[in-house]
């Protein structure tokens, strides 16, 4: 309640007058008089008013005269404030255990009781804008908050002395460190950045799951340091990197030697790879610890919603001080933040302040164009937005798109040209290449505001205000910018911050690292212009979130005011796509965690650092983690316990579990297996599947044992299984026995596995040519090549792409025929039989499709209420396998020295199916799990009701997977024709 009083009381403070550096008072003086001074008439008034309520104990009605527009502010925040108070009392003071009030179990708690217990220290590093800053010197306005927290907390202040804030928050604009008079420094210790404000956390959770493992002030560390400043600033300052640097040898030493675990956020990611390139080189430029300094003390950096190529909504503040929010709210209330009534220009003061930020260059987009595409191209084609009904797909939550479904999901393709970061007007966002304007010198090259111009503006309020509006309009005249072109637009339109901020940052990429200039400070940050350091036994993460739009380009427009001390240019809020495309009130959208698109957060795991690269010369394991978002279910859940979005996302519990692992010693390696940590819904890593495996372990395998491939392996003579490809065992000796590099949900359509964000076959092919260097490191080359020819291939696929993927899929059913989506499953099989061939695979088995309408789930789906096969699919798979038999036929004619040869399973499933009691089987219709109709991957579970005691009765184990039992007739079948592959 003190909260909502206080700030009612905030309404009625007098303006705070402020600062030679240009931030006015609010205030509008009226006359030349004094504008507070009260008539004698009017105060007499007042004193016969309080007479009267204090006589009747009545309060005085307030005419509407007196009633000001701040009034109705300060009722407004009350009202919010009040709500949000007893939504939280009502919330603390129900009993846990009523329906949908549980809180589920932290994992910290669940991990305990496995015996997981804290090993490696931990240092936590924030990102921008979420760590405390507080005052330790200031202007006379800022009397009584020595020591206080001026950014992070309560952000009173800014209500009492709004001016006076942003002067302190502010750097030099020449210098970009401490304005003359004003210090505000880094909030030291875990409480830097555990809440962003009250009730709003940043790091709070995850710092208490690690306490529950065992962390504490001892292994535990948030490597606090001031967000504004460039990242080298921050060591000539404030000694932070040195400091960081001492604080992590002090607790390896402390710790049993033990090396230490870093968990980087958001900026918090590059900053952290600035200190790495830092604390080997030497002084006075670097920290002086030598080459080996990161592979002596590091076991691990875990980076969480990484920007490490930029984020395009980085731009946009910096042009305009907008985002999507922003351009959303002007939409709806025309001209309010445009509004001189009050004086308020907040998104001036917002531009001018954050202008001043260094570190905001750091996150500018980094690549050009050969990473975030160009006019023409960009890496994100073939991705597009529809808007879904809660139904079946997993929803966005609570992101603004301006659709009034208000959800996107990112599947259907449109045709958007993402390149072009910053276009002015819709046309120039659309148009070909050969029709924009060519962008040249000339448009950068400034004219000064006019005489008139200067003197009717007084004091400049930003930049622009020193750009006649003649160049304003030459730069935005139907132009479009990408990832290179738009360097030069913030440095004609910030031509301070980018002469200051450059000499700390860069944004391109290197052609040849050895080049001396790149040993320089300012490409420390850009992962495409440094290299890893040299430690292999290191291991770098990229954790990210996915599946809510975020922000990829803007389409602009000149404001249509040229008024003075304005920003003349905004994002133009009418710019709409197609009702179901992914450009919305000037925003075009992709997928990310809703700050960071995944090519930022993910791509240099996933392909930059990937193996021995010229960026990572020592073959540091990198592991990519996506967190599905899914947004909380009511609002007891509060932010959501598996929310990808990108601040949230420190408090998904899934993340969490990863971390405390990896701190507690697990490797990247140990958490994986093929699909089992990818955010897939085709995953069997869970009971009852592998109840009968060996140890009744749940491997991935999509079976309650082994599958018929296994068998088939086992009557060839084998006595092993290959370990999943992606799995801790598939290391060391380990491989000389083979890989599997399967992925269930897969198939020879790339666009099944992108459906259902499985591996596919060019994934899979991929992960084959690394595995063939690790074995060239393991049994040498001439060993290694033995083992490629001599070894045994097997191929399984194409059921996914026509149960899962063409039957279900109008985009498909609706474009070919099940004879013509054949066709190009049968190119993509020849092409990858010829791959794997040029790899040096000479005896390959492929599996035909099983009888697809004999499915459990195919009948329930397709079947119209019939227990019978359904015909049509049957039919497809028929005519496929005729396909797939000729193909092969050709192929093994055109290849030399390959046998090649074809594994019928549609033939002895059918009989199984409609014989089922001759082959020993009680049931065909339903599968063990479950009801036995539908039920597959999670739906299939250890507390599915109805699961079988004994599935060897069961032709089926789910709605689309054979028992092991069946798996045990058909590989008798299959020995025989596959014969050919070990004579």
């Amino acid at each position: 309640m003190a909260s909502i009083l206080r700030i009612r009381k905030l309404c009625y403070v007098e303006p705070v007058k402020c600062s030679p550096l240009g931030f006015e008072s609010f205030e509008s003086p009226k006359s030349e008089k004094e504008p507070f001074e009260t008539p004698p008439k009017v105060e007499k008034k007042l004193v016969d008013e309080i007479v009267l309520d204090k006589q009747k104990r009545k309060k005085p009605k307030r005419g509407p005269k007196d009633w000001r527009c701040v009034d109705n502010c300060c009722w407004i925040i009350g009202y919010l404030c009040t709500t949000w108070w007893l939504l939280l009392i009502l919330f603390h003071s129900l009993p846990a255990n009523l329906p949908g009030l549980k809180v589920a179990e932290p994992p910290g708690v669940r991990l305990k009781r496995e015996g997981v217990t804290a090993l490696h220290p931990v240092v936590l590093v924030p990102g921008i804008v979420t760590g405390g800053l507080e005052l330790w010197e200031g202007k006379p306005c800022s009397e009584g908050l020595f020591r206080k927290r001026l950014w992070g907390g309560s952000f009173s202040e800014i209500f009492k002395r709004p001016l006076c804030w942003l002067e302190h928050l502010s750097l030099d604009n020449e210098t970009g460190l401490d304005p003359l008079g004003i210090r505000l420094r880094a909030v030291p210790g875990l409480v830097a950045a555990d809440y962003f404000a009250p009730g709003y956390f940043v790091w709070a959770v995850l710092i208490e799951n690690l306490a529950q493992v065992g962390y504490e002030g001892k292994n535990m560390y948030m490597a606090a340091y001031d967000w504004r400043l460039s990242f080298q600033n921050t060591e000539i300052r404030d000694q932070a990197l040195s400091r960081l640097k001492s604080k992590i040898e002090l607790m390896y030493v402390t710790n049993g030697y033990k090396k230490v675990v870093v968990v980087p956020h958001s900026m918090g990611v590059i900053y952290f790879l600035h200190f790495l390139k830092w604390v080997e080189s030497p002084p006075p430029m670097g920290g002086g610890g030598g080459p080996n300094w990161c592979a002596k003390h590091i076991k691990a950096i875990m980076n969480i919603g990484p920007a490490f190529l930029g984020v395009p909504k980085t731009v946009s503040s910096l042009l305009s001080a907008e985002g999507k929010d922003v351009a959303f709210i002007r939409a709806m209330a025309p001209g309010l933040l445009d509004s001189e009534l009050l004086g308020l220009q907040t998104l001036e003061h917002a531009l001018r302040v954050a202008r001043t930020w260094d570190s905001m260059i750091s996150l500018m987009p980094k690549g050009g164009e050969t990473i975030w595409g160009n006019l023409d191209w960009s890496p994100e084609e073939g991705y597009g937005c529809v808007s879904a009904k809660r139904t079946n797909m997993q929803p966005s939550g609570g992101i603004n798109t301006n659709n009034t479904d208000g959800k996107i999901d990112l599947r259907v393709q449109e045709s958007l040209k993402y390149g072009r970061i910053i276009s002015f007007g819709k046309d120039a966002s659309k148009l070909p290449s050969s029709q924009l304007p060519n962008l040249g010198s000339k448009e950068f090259v400034h004219s000064t505001t006019s005489t008139n111009s200067n003197m009717s503006c007084g004091e400049v309020m930003t930049e622009y205000d020193e750009i006649s509006r003649e160049s304003i309009r030459r730069v935005a005249n139907n132009k479009a910018y990408t990832a290179t072109s738009l360097i030069d637009l913030v440095r004609f339109v910030a031509p301070k911050m980018m002469q200051r901020a450059e000499a700390h940052f860069s944004h391109g990429i290197a052609e040849n690292l050895d080049d001396p200039k790149y040993s320089h400070f300012k490409h420390w940050s850009n992962p495409l212009e440094t290299k890893l350091p040299d430690a292999p036994d290191m291991e770098i993460y990229c954790l990210y979130g996915v599946g809510i739009p975020t922000e990829r380009s803007y389409v602009y427009k000149l404001s249509p005011s040229d008024r003075c001390r304005s920003i003349p240019f905004q994002i133009d809020s009418s710019s709409d796509g197609s009702e179901d495309g992914c450009l919305k009130g000037g925003v075009s959208f992709v997928d990310g965690d809703e700050s960071v698109p995944v090519l930022s957060a993910g791509f240099m795991c996933a392909k930059g650092w990937r193996g021995k690269t010229r960026f990572n010369p020592s073959g540091i394991s990198t592991y990519v983690r996506e967190y599905r978002h899914k947004p909380p279910a009511s609002l007891f859940e509060g932010r959501g316990l598996e929310s990808g979005a990108h601040v949230d996302i420190l408090g998904n519990v899934a993340l969490i579990e990863d971390v405390l692992r990896v701190a507690a010693g697990a490797t990247g390696e140990e958490l994986g297996g093929n699909n089992n940590y990818l955010s897939t819904i085709v995953k069997a890593n869970f009971p009852p599947y592998g109840r009968d495996f060996i140890n009744h372990t749940h491997t991935g395998r999509f079976c309650n044992g082994k599958l018929a491939l296994d068998l088939t392996a086992e009557n060839f003579g084998f006595t092993t299984y290959p370990p999943a490809y992606l799995s801790k065992e598939a290391s060391g000796s380990n491989l000389l026995i083979g890989a599997n590099f399967a992925s269930a949900g897969s198939g020879y359509y790339e666009g099944t596995a992108k459906l259902y964000e499985t591996i596919p076959l060019s994934k899979q092919l991929a992960n084959y040519k690394e595995y063939q260097k690790k074995l060239v490191g393991i049994a040498g080359i001439a060993n290694a090549s033995s083992i490629i020819s001599g070894g045994v291939y097997l191929i399984s696929a194409g059921s996914s792409d026509f149960v899962q993927n063409y039957y279900i899929n109008p985009l498909l059913y609706k474009k070919y025929t099940s004879d013509q989506f054949a066709d190009i499953l049968i190119q993509s099989y020849a092409t990858f039989i010829q791959e794997l061939y040029g790899l040096g695979a000479r005896k390959i088995g492929v599996a035909t499709l099983p009888p697809l309408g004999c499915l459990p789930a195919s009948i329930t789906i397709f079947g119209s209420d019939s227990n019978e096969c359904v015909a049509k699919l049957n039919k497809a798979a028929v005519s496929f396998n005729n396909k797939l038999n000729v193909t092969s036929q050709n192929l093994q004619n055109k290849l030399s020295n390959v046998t090649l040869v074809v594994l019928d399973i549609y033939q002895p499933l059918l009989d199984i199916v409609t014989h089922p009691a001759d082959n020993g089987f009680a049931e065909a219709r339903r599968a063990c799990c479950g009801t036995g109709l539908l039920e597959t991957s999670y739906l299939c579970n250890a507390k599915s009701p109805g699961t079988c005691k004994n599935a060897s009765q069961y032709v089926f184990w789910d709605g689309y997977h054979p028992t092991e039992a069946t798996n045990q007739i058909l590989s008798n079948d299959l020995v025989i024709a596959g014969i050919a592959l070990i004579s």
